[in-house]
């Protein structure tokens, strides 16, 4: 890295390294094509059209709604398949050795720096399957607040991604 750089710059550079580290990890990229057409596609196939009524309970109202089996079923898999590609790629990008990347931080790289491009990569990846499971969604369900829902597919990756298991230190 040049020293006349600041420190956007670093942090873009290294959130772009940690892109293309993604790129090459092709079980993420099968994962991140295969699952979601599995997933939807036995949906799609198996489950039935039936009307369930469900009642939601509120603080101060109940309301009633009745849906599909194939909507409940095809948001229930979007959010399970949502949760499982982040706290994968979570995984990779902060439980995983890199030595690498400890040569860059010997030689003056600020740790702090390096987790934090980590985090943005972690926070784009995150937007951009809760944004993929939304669009993909939408077209197959009546969804009346997408930006809800995109922001429970969002929440539902973060905290996966946030609470997997990491590796024993000793």
């Amino acid at each position: 890295m040049k020293r006349h750089q600041g420190p956007w710059a670093v942090l873009a550079c290294l959130t772009e390294l940690s892109l293309r580290e993604l790129w090459r990890n092709r079980l993420g990229l099968v994962l991140l094509v295969g699952m979601p057409a599995l997933f939807i596609g036995v949906v799609v196939w198996t489950s039935g059209r039936l009307p369930v009524p469900i009642k939601l309970f509120f603080a101060d109202q109940t309301v009633r709604v009745v849906l599909s089996q194939r909507s409940i079923t095809l948001v229930f898999a979007s959010a399970a398949v949502t949760g499982f590609l982040v706290a994968y790629y979570s995984l990779v990008l902060f439980h995983r050795d890199f030595e690498y990347y400890r040569y860059s931080i010997f030689l003056g790289l600020p740790p702090v720096t390096y987790a934090t491009a980590r985090f943005i990569l972690f926070l784009l990846l995150s937007g951009t399957v809760a944004l993929v499971f939304t669009v993909l969604l939408s077209r197959l369900v009546d969804i009346h607040q997408p930006i809800l829902v995109f922001l429970g597919f969002m929440l539902t990756g973060i905290t996966y991604g946030a609470c997997g298991k990491p590796r024993k230190i000793l």
